[in-house]
């Protein structure tokens, strides 16, 4: 079905988008009810499903400098986001915490700088806020920089940095939305799903009846392995830092238990 950004989760979700995570052993943690979480081995990372509070999506991705210090960036998306779109990030996210973790806990400017915009989207470009939205007019994406005289600690505060959503603008389906200190290249992976035309499939009964009159839909044909590979496949790290292939070979995990992710910044 079409457009991908309107395909929702599938139903083993869940499943799909910590595959990458127990490939890479982490830990999994469940409290009986409605929280479980994902830890990195060297308990910086934390991937997490968790109740809704104060307007807050449900699926949560948070690193620190060290285990229990305050978030160095935050991501947050809705349990509607399409599992394609979830699935990059964790799959990044893994891979690139298992060979070049540096990445993910290096400081960045506390400013959202501007994403490629795709072939036939419209975009908007001001001093602080540039967007992006798609032909049909039911995708969006923006960033919001902060100015550099803001110190780093109150640009934090604000709400600067990435936001992606779709579906109707006055009744989206979903949000997602990258503090401003997050990776790029966790942002570069999911904007790359998000922008890819590429029709997930779906069955009839994972759709959202409410936006089944913006949907194409054909019966499903025989999974080929151009979509699906295009959609995951990206550059290795040290050329262009972006996201490291799936198919790149894992290295051997560092043997250190207390710090497997690298040395303390």
């Amino acid at each position: 079905m079409s457009p991908p950004y309107l395909a929702g989760p599938r139903d083993n979700s869940y499943g799909i988008h910590t595959a990458p995570l127990l490939e890479h052993n982490w830990t999994f943690l469940d409290d009986g009810h409605d929280i479980t979480l994902w830890l990195s081995p060297c308990l910086r990372i934390q991937v997490g499903w968790l109740p809704e509070v104060h307007f807050e999506a449900p699926i949560r991705i948070a690193a620190s400098t060290y285990p229990l210090a305050p978030p160095l960036w935050r991501i947050s998306l809705d349990d509607s986001t399409p599992t394609e779109f979830l699935t990059a990030v964790t799959g990044c996210l893994a891979h690139t915490l298992a060979q070049t973790p540096g990445i993910l806990f290096t400081p960045n400017p506390y400013r959202a700088t501007t994403l490629p915009r795709p072939r036939g989207w419209r975009a908007a470009s001001g001093p602080v806020v540039s967007s992006a939205s798609s032909p049909d007019g039911l995708a969006r994406y923006s960033s919001v920089r902060t100015p550099p005289a803001v110190p780093a600690a109150a640009a934090r505060e604000q709400q600067a940095g990435w936001a992606f959503t779709a579906g109707p603008p006055e009744r989206p389906a979903w949000t997602a939305r990258f503090s401003t200190a997050t990776p790029r290249i966790l942002v570069e992976a999911f904007h790359r799903a998000f922008t890819n035309p590429a029709p997930l499939g779906r069955s009839q009964y994972e759709l959202d009846p409410l936006l089944r009159p913006y949907l194409i839909t054909s019966p499903l044909s025989p999974p080929t392995a151009t979509a699906d590979a295009d959609r995951g496949r990206t550059p290795d790290v040290s050329a262009s830092r972006a996201c490291p292939s799936p198919s790149t070979p894992k290295p051997p995990w560092p043997p250190t238990y207390l710090n497997p992710c690298g040395p303390r910044p």
